[in-house]
């Protein structure tokens, strides 16, 4: 098991993996529908791109990713399965690219915080932020 560790840490000094991704600038907006928004920025920190596979709360019954894609000639937002961040560069979640929790279990209030979000990435890294506010 100690090997294990130590081969894991070894291979995370080496290949820029661990903490290749930074989340930041999280926060949702204020929503009393059933669906609500999140927006933050992922940083990729990597020579080679990194995906978005995967965003899950407890506060919502599923979150899907969208992409702004032009369908019969109108721009909208379209369900993807990931995100992709381009090496050394960073992806804002708020017009290209969204973040939809869906079907919200309560309301987003104005002051109050989502305990838990998780995102998950292609390179096998995974972000938990807690405490993320909740703004007008």
């Amino acid at each position: 098991m100690r090997f294990l560790v130590l081969l894991t840490g070894f291979f995370c000094l080496f290949c820029s993996v661990c903490d290749a991704v930074e989340v930041s600038q999280t926060y949702a907006k204020e929503s009393i529908s059933r669906n609500g928004f999140l927006f933050t920025k992922i940083t990729n920190r990597q020579h080679s791109p990194v995906r978005l596979l995967d965003v899950s709360s407890d506060i919502c019954l599923d979150v899907k990713l969208q992409k702004l894609a032009v369908v019969d000639g109108l721009k909208r937002h379209v369900d993807v399965k990931f995100v992709e961040i381009p090496p050394k560069s960073s992806v804002k979640f708020e017009n290209e690219a969204q973040i939809v929790l869906v079907r919200l279990k309560t309301e987003l209030k104005d002051g109050e915080k989502i305990p838990i979000v998780r995102f998950l990435f292609s390179n096998g890294e995974a972000i938990e932020l807690k405490n993320v506010m909740i703004r007008k």
